[in-house]
């Protein structure tokens, strides 16, 4: 049993009569006579009553999800999270079902790289919103003698939540996802998971969609969708992503075309560019591949994935001689080309060992 100080100094002073007792490693636990033991939280799935998943922008934005838009710099990602908005607060039709209506709803925008006078009104006054329906974060106050403070999630996300409730907002755009996450780190998994899991919780309770902007990292070569900036929790937390990308052919033609769809069939790709200020959206569907368009071979890239999970298991068992290894992977009929890229990927750790004639070199994963 373990007693916190002042429970301690309650007993010697005799004060309390029935000690209070700190949960320890699962065990039962007491406070005021009543026996509380930790438990797993469970339903039977015959009490769930099943329901269809509602959409903002249909096959493309769910409600009650998170979707990530992951894409270079330049290519108009703002653009189109303010031409969605602006659908939304207008009731404007969808770009791919012009004939279907949509019912205008409010939106919530924390944006950290644009402003809200010379940047983000003018692109929504553009794209004919009405603006009354749209709220955009410029802060957070967290007293009432202190000043505004910049939003995080760590501290504001029930600020947030209460604003979502009181203005009824049916989505929320966060630009990018980065700016907003205080002292995480962006490249752990279980940081980002710690901010994700919660806002998606948000998103579920209130039932609003919300969108979540994200830039590509460097690793050419990877596929779409291990290419957004940081963890890889973000593509995982996000119920549907999509890359924003360059058509190789066209310079001035954007591409939005699903990396990821864990609700439905991934859905087709769309195009667009940019004039006046303004998203103009193309009316046919595009089918061409979001790791296509990164110029990722796939086939070359299974057979790395392949290699690096042999690799590992290989190497679990400690250091071993890079020859021995070489021979290994002849065995398996992986080529020395592709165990030199799955080596790579994985950081594994190249050690020279022996002496003189006996020098050699060993491989390990890293720690």
């Amino acid at each position: 049993m373990y007693e916190r100080p002042d429970d301690l100094a309650d007993q010697l002073l005799g004060t309390r009569s029935e000690p209070v007792r700190v949960p320890n490693n699962g065990r039962a636990t007491q406070r005021h006579g009543q026996t509380f033991r930790p438990h797993v939280v469970s339903r039977r799935m015959s009490d769930v009553e099943p329901v269809s998943v509602s959409w903002l922008w249909p096959d493309r934005v769910p409600y009650g999800k998170m979707t990530l838009l992951a894409g270079d710099p330049g290519l108009g990602k703002s653009f189109v999270t303010l031409d969605i908005a602006a659908r939304l607060s207008s009731g404007t039709p969808w770009p791919d079902r012009r004939d279907d209506p949509v019912e205008p709803g409010n939106t919530v925008i924390l944006s950290a790289e644009d402003d809200a006078a010379d940047t983000v009104r003018p692109r929504l006054d553009a794209a004919g919103a009405e603006v009354s329906r749209i709220y955009y974060v410029d802060g957070v106050r967290r007293s009432s003698d202190g000043g505004d403070a910049y939003f995080n999630f760590d501290d504001d996300m029930r600020s947030l939540e209460r604003l979502i409730e009181e203005v009824s907002a049916r989505l929320v755009i966060v630009d990018p996802i980065s700016a907003y996450l205080s002292k995480r780190d962006s490249h752990s998994n279980s940081d980002i998971r710690g901010i994700l899991g919660p806002l998606g919780d948000m998103a579920c309770r209130n039932g609003c969609a919300i969108i979540v902007i994200t830039h590509l990292n460097k690793s050419g070569g990877s596929r779409a969708l291990y290419r957004s900036m940081g963890s890889l929790a973000f593509a995982a937390a996000a119920r549907i992503a999509w890359l924003i990308a360059e058509d190789n052919d066209d310079p001035s033609r954007r591409l939005m075309l699903p990396m990821k769809s864990n609700l439905i069939e991934k859905p087709a790709g769309i195009a667009y560019h940019l004039e006046d200020g303004q998203v103009r959206w193309h009316d046919e569907a595009v089918a061409i591949d979001a790791d296509s368009v990164l110029g990722v071979d796939t086939r070359e890239q299974s057979e790395r994935d392949d290699a690096a999970t042999w690799l590992t298991e290989t190497l679990a068992v400690g250091p071993m001689p890079m020859k021995e290894v070489e021979r290994a992977a002849e065995a398996e009929c992986i080529t020395l080309a592709t165990l030199r890229r799955a080596k790579k990927a994985l950081g594994i750790k190249s050690t020279r060992t022996g002496f003189d004639s006996q020098k050699g070199w060993q491989w390990e994963l890293p720690t």
